[in-house]
Formats: C-alpha cells, sequence, structure tokens
C-alpha cells in the first residue's frame, strides 16, 4: 500500500508526462501548478471499457468580423458540454489559442492541451523520436511553431481526416463524410471478420455504403431487422460512439493500423493534388491568395509524402518494443505502395507550377540529382525490413520502370542492393511470386494461380490512387 502510495506521489510531482493517445512525452515544467496537475488528469491511463473523455465534433476555418485580413480556425470539443477553441493568425485575437472555458485567463484548459496534443502528433514527421518535448505556457509544444500555421500548411480537411471530424457543422450535410465511410465499412467489416483483406473491405455491404451512404444520414437511426445498418448509422453520425468503438478495438486491426492510415492519407494527398492540376490557372492563382491555406501543388504534396515515409520510419524504429510480422508487413506494404504510384503514375509534369522540373513530383522525390530525398526516398526505411521479401518482383518492375527515366545512379545502386538483401533472405525454394496489392485488392487475389506483377501501369484516374500495376499470368 505505501509502495502505491509513493508511485502516486511520484506521479503527482513528476515534470514529465506521457499522452497515450499520442505517444508524445511533454515536459511540463514551464506550466503553473494549477495547469501541470490539469495535464496529468488530461493524460491519466484509462481503461480500454471506458469511453474517451474528449471527442472532436467538427471544425472550420473562419473570417474574423471587422479585420478582413486574420482568419481562425475553430474547432469544436465535446466534453458533457461542448467546448469551442480558436486558433488564429499572426494578426488575429485569437493569435494565442483559446478555448471558450478559460474566459479571461491566459492558462491553457485540458481541452485547449488535448487538441494541441492531436495537431501536433498528426501534423509533425518527427513526433516519434522519443524526445520530450517541452509544452510551452500556451499549451502548445515549443517546437510546434504557431498552430495555425502548421494548420494551415497541412490543410485543415486532412487534419480533420486524421482528427475523425467533418469540416464545418455535421447538421448541414446531406451526406456521410467520405473518410468516415470508408473507416466505418473498415470497423464493421473486421468485426464481421477479423480477418478480412482489402477485397473484403471494399466490398463489404454494398447495399449500405453505396451511393456515398446518404442513406446513413436519415434521421431515423434505427433500421429494424438490420443491426449492421444500424450500428453503421450510428458510426457515422455520432462522434462519440465513433471514438469510443475505435478504442475498443485492438491495435492490429485494419482500422487503427497506423501504416495503412498513412497510406490512406497519402491516397487523399495525391487526389487533392491531381484535383488541383485539373484547375484552370487562373483559377489556381486566385486559390492560393483568398485562401489561408497554400495551393495544393507539387511542393505541398512533396512534403506530405515525405513526412509519411518519416512516420513510417520513426514508428518502426522509435519504440520501446520491436515491431511485430504484422507491423513489418504493413509497414513494407505501404512503402511499397507508395514507390511504386510515385514512380508509375507521378513521372509527370503538372500545369499549375511554373518552374520546370520543379512541377514533377517524381523528380522531387527520386529524379533529381541534387535534392537531398531523391537518394534515399523510401529504399532507407525498406532496407531495414529486408524479410518482406514477398515485394521483390514489384521493386524489380519499379526498376524496370526507373531506367526508361534516367534516374540518379545512386537511387538505382541502392535499389538493386535492396533487392538483392531481400533475395538473399528468401529460403531455396522460392515461393509463388506475389503481386502488388492496392489499396482494396486482396493478397489472396496477388498470390493466387501463380500470378505475379508485370510492368504495365494499371489503368487509373492519374490521382495516384491505384498504385498497382497490371498482372501477368
Amino acid at each position: 500500500m505505501e509502495e502505491d502510495e509513493d508511485e502516486d506521489e511520484d506521479e503527482d510531482s513528476s515534470t514529465t508526462v506521457f499522452s497515450p493517445a499520442t505517444k508524445i512525452n511533454y515536459d511540463i515544467s514551464n506550466l503553473d501548478p494549477d495547469t501541470q496537475s490539469e495535464v496529468r488528469q488530461l493524460f491519466r491511463e484509462t481503461p480500454a471499457s471506458e469511453p474517451p473523455s474528449l471527442v472532436l465534433q467538427w471544425c472550420q476555418l473562419n473570417q474574423e468580423q471587422g479585420n478582413k485580413d486574420s482568419q481562425f480556425y475553430a474547432f469544436q470539443l465535446h466534453e458533457m458540454v461542448p467546448r469551442s477553441i480558436r486558433i488564429g493568425s499572426p494578426g488575429s485575437k485569437y493569435s494565442s489559442p483559446r478555448c471558450n472555458c478559460m474566459q479571461d485567463s491566459d492558462k491553457p484548459c485540458r481541452h485547449l492541451i488535448y487538441l494541441l496534443d492531436q495537431i501536433n502528433a498528426i501534423s509533425s514527421d518527427q513526433i516519434k523520436d522519443m524526445q520530450v518535448q517541452q509544452l510551452g505556457p500556451s499549451g502548445a509544444s515549443t517546437g510546434m511553431g504557431q498552430p495555425f500555421e502548421r494548420i494551415s500548411n497541412f490543410h485543415l480537411d486532412l487534419l480533420s481526416s486524421s482528427l475523425h471530424c467533418d469540416v464545418g457543422s455535421p447538421d448541414s450535410k446531406t451526406e456521410a463524410n467520405p473518410v468516415r465511410l470508408e473507416e466505418t465499412r473498415e470497423i464493421l467489416a473486421t468485426v464481421a471478420k477479423s480477418d478480412a483483406d482489402d477485397l473484403a473491405i471494399k466490398h463489404y455491404r454494398n447495399d449500405v455504403f453505396e451511393k456515398g451512404g446518404s442513406n446513413l444520414r436519415d434521421h431515423d437511426i434505427i433500421t429494424y431487422d438490420d443491426l449492421t445498418k444500424t450500428v453503421a448509422k450510428m458510426l457515422v453520425t455520432n462522434n462519440d460512439f465513433f471514438a469510443y468503438f475505435l478504442k475498443l478495438l485492438p491495435s492490429s486491426s485494419k482500422a487503427r493500423d497506423p501504416f495503412r492510415k498513412i497510406q490512406q492519407h497519402i491516397d487523399r494527398v495525391l487526389g487533392a493534388l491531381d484535383a488541383y492540376s485539373q484547375q484552370p490557372l487562373s483559377y489556381g492563382k486566385e486559390a492560393t491568395t483568398d485562401s489561408a491555406e497554400g495551393p495544393r501543388d507539387v511542393s505541398w504534396a512533396t512534403a506530405h509524402v515525405l513526412g509519411a515515409v518519416s512516420r513510417i520510419k520513426g514508428l518502426l524504429q522509435n519504440r520501446d518494443d520491436a515491431p511485430s510480422p504484422s507491423e513489418r508487413a504493413s509497414a513494407a506494404r505501404t512503402l511499397v505502395q507508395i514507390l511504386h504510384t510515385i514512380v508509375f503514375d507521378w513521372n509527370r509534369d503538372l500545369p499549375l507550377s511554373t518552374l520546370a522540373p520543379g512541377n514533377n513530383l517524381y523528380w522531387r522525390l527520386i529524379g533529381s540529382q541534387s535534392s537531398a530525398a531523391s537518394s534515399a526516398f523510401v529504399l532507407d526505411t525498406l532496407s531495414q525490413l529486408p524479410e518482406q521479401n514477398q515485394w521483390i518482383e514489384t521493386l524489380e518492375d519499379i526498376e524496370a520502370q526507373l531506367s526508361t527515366c534516367g534516374p540518379p545512379a545512386g537511387y538505382m545502386r541502392r535499389l538493386r542492393d535492396l533487392i538483392a538483401l531481400m533475395r538473399s533472405s528468401r529460403p531455396a525454394a522460392t515461393p509463388t511470386r506475389s503481386g502488388f496489392v492496392k489499396q482494396g485488392a486482396s493478397r489472396a487475389d496477388a498470390t493466387r494461380g501463380g500470378s505475379s506483377v508485370g510492368s504495365k501501369r494499371s489503368s487509373g484516374d492519374g490521382s495516384g490512387r491505384q498504385g498497382g500495376a497490371k498482372r501477368a499470368r
């Protein structure tokens, strides 16, 4: 009993706290005692059966009244009573983020610290470096910079997808959020069958999830004789229920797989880049000046892709325990899919950039001789997973495609070394060649009947979402 009391006292006096949700350590020594106590309470471990204490409801970008040059991001949180948080640009009265519960106080509340912790984890590519981050008096990590700029560089819609909330009040929506729809389908498909593959998830209950899930936002939540559809409606329309359900799932579930989520994030980034490249030039120019958020151009996409690869590396390396075989397999799958997509789908100039070859995503990531990223893009992290030799044939297809693009000699050498390293880890009896498994495709399909990946591109919409290659029998 005395030992337990001593442990409690140590926890109460420690100036380093750990966020269970984001795995970030914070130094709170700069905070006053009351705020330190608030932070410790916020970041306490809770039983898996206990619903999350704070849930994000929605967010949006607002124009400050009477000041056309100032904007702020507004986030609505739910904790028995709604809390509103505003994060403003440097010239805004919300330049120091505020929650409505703070009133005239400058001390950050638990709602604000919770939100900034989430934003910090999602928008940083170096968050898993195991270093303790200093929590400043504003409630933000001192390494986070200006929160408004961090959000605007990332873009609010992509941030909201990772935060599991809508942009804009959900009351004004007639159709379900497509990201929430995808997540709901993943959750229910994996609960129905824990080992469901991508193809099974993609086609799970088409009668419920087809047509954008518009039938899931009607006012009649209960669907008699169909429990699955009833639960789907609850997951789509109720953020508290969704957060609770997601928390109950094991970390090994596809619905919570961080590497799978990174791939889905990159799919959305490349889809946004493709949509931006299709806009008339005048529209693209207007978009860069009228919004707090910059254009969704090649430079923006490059930062997201590099950040994603860095996060994968951090998730593998910076941890107390070794990644499980399934985690290593998922990481390799995402890395190979990103590399395949960039090489096969994004070696093309986009019209809205002014400087070539800077308007070519492949060139930014691989093709440039001077780029720091091009010498090791994906390969340095993938080389830490040599046992994932099911991707040898896909990497050979990538090598063949690259050889037609005049890539840097150093990159080709590293790619060949990686293939040789993976080949050396294979058993003497070569297993069935496995095809490239796209998001939404079954690994069983890829290996059934000895099918393999050819070097031809699959038909796609040019957004990089296909990410696969045509299989040759």
